[in-house]
């Protein structure tokens, strides 16, 4: 739930200094990169692997 109102919150505040047509454009990028920065998620807790 929270990161689709991260998405949403990103998508619609991104038209206030970008062009209309790159609205979902922004958001795809927020989700790229907290997906590469926190891949256990938003809230997820870091697990140790080995």
């Amino acid at each position: 739930m929270v990161g689709s109102l991260v998405i949403g919150v990103v998508a619609q505040m991104s038209t206030l200094w970008f062009p209309v047509d790159l609205q979902y454009a922004w958001a795809l990028l927020v989700l790229i990169v907290v997906l590469l920065v926190r891949p256990q998620g938003i809230l997820g807790r870091a697990e140790r692997v080995g």
